[in-house]
């Protein structure tokens, strides 16, 4: 589950999840149907089908552009191959005067990328002769699960494939005064920084209020600020916030990784 996410993260969700519920992975739905008073749904799991039954039938299969319903090609309004409108730097179309932002150019499907998005353009629109490129470092986003996941920046792996020189660390929940008194068990933080210059490069979280503890980072690394700036920052004990401090803090400890 959660397969885009930091493989640490990924894990543990899983595993919490598969706790819970029955979780059936790597499964091929081939077919949906009325059974009884509620739904079934025959799914095949390595080459056998067997089928699942329930109340209800929930799909989640993604989002896709409706530009071809807005028809905005007669505008001159380009398109890229997924169907998102294109947009430069600055968010202008090929329209000269036209003007996107939000899910419909592709980038982040995020509200809160809309809405940076939104400031640029109204910048840009109203001051032309000094148009400002959006900067979209330190994207944070978020799972609204139980338990919470949050991330912003790099994952491992990505940092990993890129060659950079990174540091990473984790810190549970449940090692800090404020995550054994909730029996937060499964909740941890992951922390990644430059080897080299100590500069954040991202931060991964699952448990208890992971959407709230890593807006902290994502301050911190749009200011392109190093490890330090939350490390040796002053935190309220025996707040939760605490265990975003010592993962970032047990990077000084940890090996490097090449």
């Amino acid at each position: 589950m959660l397969r885009t996410a930091d493989q640490e993260v990924s894990v543990r969700f899983t595993e919490v999840y598969q706790r819970r519920f029955r979780v059936i992975l790597e499964a091929q739905a081939t077919r949906a149907y009325r059974h009884g008073e509620g739904v079934a749904l025959d799914v095949t799991v390595h080459g056998r089908t067997r089928r699942v039954s329930g109340d209800a039938l929930l799909l989640a299969t993604g989002r896709v552009s409706n530009a071809d319903l807005l028809a905005v090609g007669a505008t001159g309004v380009k398109v890229d191959e997924r169907g998102f409108v294109k947009v430069d730097e600055y968010l202008e179309t090929s329209a000269p005067g036209v003007w996107a932002l939000g899910d419909i150019v592709g980038r982040y499907l995020l509200k809160h990328s809309a809405n940076l998005e939104a400031a640029y353009v109204a910048n840009n629109i109203f001051n032309p002769d000094s148009k400002v490129a959006v900067d979209y470092h330190a994207m944070p986003s978020a799972v609204f699960s139980s338990p919470q996941v949050a991330s912003v920046g790099l994952t491992e792996q990505q940092a990993l494939e890129a060659g950079l020189p990174y540091a990473a660390a984790t810190y549970d929940y449940a090692d800090t005064a404020y995550g054994s008194s909730i029996d937060e068990r499964d909740g941890f933080v992951k922390a990644l920084a430059n080897r080299e210059t100590g500069e954040i490069m991202g931060c991964h979280i699952v448990g208890a209020h992971a959407s709230i503890l890593v807006q902290g980072v994502a301050n911190a690394m749009r200011l392109r600020l190093t490890t330090d700036a939350i490390s040796q920052s002053i935190y309220v004990h025996p707040a939760l916030p605490e265990v975003v401090q010592r993962a970032f803090g047990a990077l000084e400890s940890m090996h490097s990784v090449d």
